[in-house]
């Protein structure tokens, strides 16, 4: 049975051949056989069922002071027969207390091969008398005896005990005298890095033997052991628990010098040396190596192309911390997203990953930004690197524009204007340069009122803050002014007089150039590594036109003066003379007039709106006859039906006035209800003058097209005619007009005049629906600058008598049936096929819908049958005789 061992009671009792005393064990365990004493290891003769005494003596009595509670288990072998028997109870002694006092309890069993004596409940008189001994003798001794049974001179016996107070196991071999025995010696030694300061325990195995083997403890203060008798057999050898970073390898010797690598086993031999070395050689520990996965991602990219349609070759380099390149990876990123993994990567810090120029299909760059920067990678464990794009696109734009465009040469100043704009996407240049050419028009003696403005994002303006390093002949060059981000603007503006120069084109260029680093010249944009650009340029030019002087032409002016006349303030006036003598005018804006070659029915030449302050011009036209007219406004009216100008020497202004009268009416007929059964329904006319003047209305100024006039002295309908404001209730605020109320038809602005009559016909009904239809038409007058009719409104109103054969409601079910046959003509004994056509012509769905056919034997289930649905079915039939007879 495996035991672990005290490593002193070992050296003390296990490993010597004669008596030790220790200070931590500070006792011995002996055996005596027919008077005579052999300690561990020795060898006597003994015959079965002798008496075997047992004895263990110790000085240190202070670890094996006795308590009620303390506990002894001797173990003797007994298998099969053989070993020991029963320990003689009465020969049991402890410092001189014997067994058969009572005082203590002795239980023997048998159990795994062992014969186990408990020695235990232990009374206060027996502790008092054992510790007392203890205390006066200063030892402390046991002794007991145990018959030997049936031995086997191939095997050694062991006599164990085991203290639970204190915590103590002994041993004690003995071998037959028969037995062939040999000296084992064990040492240890550790090479490399600090040897661990633990004890080592060794594993001593019969080999090819079933049986458990010893534990051999060797502390880490002593590494060797020995000389321990062994039996000669051969042996396994095994260190137990070696720590992982140390690699054990054995060797044996049988002369302790010259030694050979153990291989499956060693021998013991008779009487023989055998020396045992084991070393541990350490060995650094297996690393688990850590990963970085690189996770990349594209931010704000504005480009033609669907980013996902984009394919990116790019490079990831991860550094340690000497700066030294540890892996690459080479992929091929399609799509907005991607995440790589450099693998087997040493734990350890400072690691950082580098994204290196890549190649793509579109336009602009990208600037990218690693998150964490630095990192540690730990052993086992995968670590996150985010590696996020922007877009950036490299471009500028500009534009010069000059004002006017276009000037009589002579002398005059134009403003040229310069806007330059970073249209880059995430891209800030440092330096700024505008370039005029081809002729350097900044420096020259007519430029004046050079201004500069900075915009930032379009929308605040301010005055530059910083000035030009430096005024060259062709351009303007800027140092740094804080930036020149995305989306900002430069303003240049300057004056220049054009006295000096001839008739002719003058197309003026301007280069704008943005740039990171102060360069003067560049033709092409040149990135960074990073994915900044080191400069973006842009071009435009403005053409000025200088056009030869000519001597005035003889030309004139044509003005309109158009106004809008306004009513008589107090309203109406029965005197026509006196609402006519008193009105206002006011101008009237955007109003048409045409000018046309010679009559009336010329080509138009030129058009003019009114302004606000009712002007319409036609300047600088040159001599001849002309034809001016008004587009007319719609609801207005005039007198001026056009007029025929000349322009010459002696009229070379031409003014004209003209006037519009708002005068305007809107006229609508109704009726209700709209369908009738028996009610007769109500017709209403409504005659409301919308315009500014009051306009009248004959007595046959409204006439329906089935009752002829409609007004209060109708003959052909009873009509109610009334009169009141258009702001007012009808038909409280408004006054019935009759045969006798003298109304002289005048109506004035924001009047109405209503009519109302009954359908004069009583309602019949016929069996389809009528719809009875019939259209009023109104005039008017309007007397002012002359008597005119004013354009006649139509307007129409029916209502409809439902037929009294009203169709069935939505709940009607109906059905239809057709049948047919495949021929005209048959015989009896002729097949014929007849096919049945079931249709729901009704408004809902039926349900156990049959088809029955005597005639031809037929009954046909068809069951549900859905709203507009049908369903067909063919039968064949033979004919009969009996057929003919019965007209099938």
């Amino acid at each position: 049975m495996k035991k672990l061992l005290s490593v002193m009671l070992i050296l003390a009792l296990l490993f010597s051949m004669a008596p030790v005393s220790m200070a931590q064990t500070a006792g011995d365990f002996s055996a005596s056989y027919n008077g005579i004493d052999y300690n561990n290891g020795s060898s006597q003769d003994y015959y079965e069922g002798s008496d075997v005494y047992f004895k263990f003596e110790t000085s240190n009595t202070t670890e094996y002071t006795m308590t009620t509670s303390s506990e002894i288990l001797f173990k003797l072998p007994h298998e099969g027969g053989k070993g020991f028997a029963d320990v003689d109870e009465t020969s049991f002694s402890i410092n001189g207390v014997d067994s058969d006092s009572g005082r203590y309890e002795i239980h023997t069993m048998t159990t795994g091969g062992f014969l186990e004596v408990k020695v235990w409940n232990f009374s206060s008189s027996a502790v008092s008398a054992i510790n007392d001994v203890n205390t006066s003798s200063g030892r402390f001794e046991l002794t007991c005896k145990a018959p030997l049974l049936e031995t086997d001179a191939t095997k050694k016996y062991k006599m164990n005990a085991e203290w639970t107070n204190p915590n103590k196991t002994l041993n004690l071999w003995i071998f037959p005298k028969e037995a062939d025995v040999g000296n084992v010696y064990f040492e240890k030694c550790w090479m490399g890095n600090d040897a661990p300061q633990d004890s080592v325990e060794i594993l001593w195995t019969e080999y090819e033997s079933t049986n458990p083997g010893e534990i051999v403890t060797i502390e880490g203060s002593e590494w060797t052991i020995g000389p321990i008798p062994q039996m000669a057999n051969d042996y396994t050898v095994a260190e137990q628990d070696v720590p992982s970073e140390w690699v054990t390898t054995y060797a044996f010797s049988t002369d302790g010098f010259s030694y050979s690598p153990v291989e499956d086993y060693v021998t013991v031999t008779k009487d023989g040396e055998l020396y045992i070395k084991i070393t541990n050689t350490y060995e650094e520990p297996p690393v688990t190596p850590g990963s970085v996965t690189v996770y990349k991602t594209f931010e704000g990219y504005t480009g033609t192309m669907p980013l996902e349609d984009l394919i990116f070759n790019i490079d990831f380099t991860l550094y340690d911390s000497d700066d030294a390149i540890v892996d690459v990876l080479y992929p091929i990123i399609t799509g907005g997203a991607w995440n790589g993994t450099f693998e087997g990567v040493t734990p350890g810090a400072g690691y950082y990953v580098v994204e290196e120029p890549f190649a793509w299909e579109g336009d602009g760059t990208w600037t990218w930004m690693a998150s964490p920067t630095s990192f540690d990678v730990a052993a086992g464990s995968d670590t996150r690197v985010d590696i996020v794009n922007t877009y950036n696109t490299c471009s500028v734009d500009i534009e010069k524009t000059v004002s006017p465009s276009s000037i009589v040469e002579g002398g005059g100043t134009v403003e040229y204007e310069i806007a330059f704009e970073n249209t880059s996407v995430g891209q800030t240049f440092d330096y700024v340069r505008l370039e005029e050419g081809p002729e350097g028009w900044f420096t020259t003696g007519n430029v004046s009122n050079l201004k500069v403005d900075f915009i930032e994002d379009m929308t605040t303006t301010h005055a530059l803050t910083y000035a030009w390093e430096d005024l060259f002949d062709d351009y303007l060059y800027f140092t740094t002014f804080g930036g020149f981000e995305p989306g900002d603007v430069m303003r240049i503006s300057f004056d220049y007089d054009i006295t000096g120069l001839e008739d002719g084109s003058y197309t003026n260029l301007v280069t704008g150039t943005a740039m990171k680093e102060p360069i003067v010249y560049s033709e092409a944009r040149v990135p960074y590594p990073n994915g900044d650009c080191m400069m973006a340029y842009a071009v435009d030019s403005a053409e000025l036109t200088i056009d030869p002087y000519n001597p005035p032409a003889e030309t004139g002016d044509i003005i309109v003066h158009k106004d809008r006349v306004m009513p008589y303030v107090n309203g109406i006036d029965d005197d026509v003379a006196s609402r006519d003598s008193v009105q206002t005018t006011i101008p009237m804006a955007d109003v048409e007039f045409r000018l046309r070659e010679g009559t009336s029915m010329g080509a138009v030449t030129a058009t003019a709106m009114t302004n606000t302050s009712g002007e319409a011009i036609f300047g600088d036209i040159p001599y001849g006859t002309y034809w001016v007219e008004e587009v007319v406004p719609e609801g207005y009216i005039t007198p001026f039906e056009g007029q025929q100008v000349d322009i010459n020497s002696d009229y070379e202004e031409v003014t004209l006035d003209v006037e519009n009268w708002f005068v305007n009416y809107e006229f609508t007929k109704e009726v209700d209800p709209t369908s009738t059964t028996s009610e007769r329904p109500t017709y209403t006319l409504t005659l409301e003058n919308t315009g500014d003047f009051t306009i009248w209305i004959p007595d046959d100024g409204v006439v329906d097209s089935l009752y002829g006039v409609i007004n209060h002295l109708s003959t052909e309908v009873a009509v109610t005619v009334y009169l009141g404001p258009s702001s007012g209730t009808f038909p409280g605020d408004y006054t019935e007009i009759t045969s006798t109320s003298g109304f002289e038809g005048y109506l004035n602005p924001g009047y109405r005049l209503m009519m109302v009559f009954d359908y004069p016909d009583a309602i019949n009904r016929t069996s389809s629906t009528q719809s009875i239809n019939n259209t009023a038409t109104a005039t008017a007058w309007f007397f002012g600058f002359d008597e005119i009719m004013l354009d006649p409104q139509t307007d129409s109103a029916s209502f409809t008598i439902p037929g009294d054969n009203p169709p069935r409601d939505d709940d009607d079910p109906g059905v239809r049936i057709e049948k047919s046959v495949d021929v005209d003509e048959a015989s009896v004994g002729d097949t014929v096929t007849y096919t049945i056509k079931v249709t729901n012509n009704g408004d809902v769905s039926l349900t156990d819908v049959m088809v029955v056919d005597g005639a031809i034997g037929v009954t046909w289930d068809i069951g549900g049958l859905g709203k507009d649905d049908s369903i067909t079915e063919e039968f064949e039939y033979e004919i009969q005789e009996c057929d003919f007879e019965n007209g099938v």
